[in-house]
């Protein structure tokens, strides 16, 4: 993911929690955005993690480099979970990135998840991408047929690059 603050840091945190891989895709590795999670960056790099940029190091960091990162975290993925994003929010950068390469896109079901303090305009982006087909819902009870899914996929794709 991004580095971002809230779910993606959240992510990450969990990754390493569990002694697992992440990998943090940046505008610049060396000029942490947000610089809140500097630490966060830190902890990915001494886990044998890694954090990755398609600009030399010390870009600028402007905001239009941030939705062009966001081709690179859905190229990279094998599906992608917009948890919560506005119509026009960031997250539907890496949407439309993914949607572009065919990657599965899932968002919560966020009515049926009853969260305590549902936005509904913070959610808007996820709802239209269900309502246009470009996501599948997903839900706690969903969680083992996704993972089938993303395994099918995972050896499908294994099988393309052997042949």
């Amino acid at each position: 993911s991004g580095l971002a603050l809230g779910i993606d840091a959240i992510a990450h945190r969990a990754a390493l929690d569990n002694q697992g891989a992440t990998v943090g895709v940046l505008v610049d590795v060396l000029n942490i955005s947000p610089p809140q999670n500097r630490s966060l960056a830190d902890q990915i790099i001494r886990a044998n993690g890694l954090l990755i940029s398609e600009n030399p190091p010390n870009t600028k960091v402007i905001p239009a480099l941030f939705a062009k990162r966001d081709r690179i975290q859905s190229g990279l993925a094998m599906a992608v979970f917009a948890i919560e994003t506005t119509v026009s929010g960031g997250t539907m950068h890496a949407v439309k990135a993914a949607n572009s390469m065919q990657r599965p896109v899932y968002v919560p079901d966020a009515v049926a998840a009853k969260y305590p303090s549902l936005d509904e305009r913070a959610i808007s982006g996820t709802q239209m991408l269900v309502d246009e087909g470009r996501a599948k819902v997903y839900s706690h009870d969903s969680y083992e047929l996704i993972t089938k899914e993303l395994n099918n996929l995972l050896t499908r794709r294994a099988i393309s690059y052997a042949a």
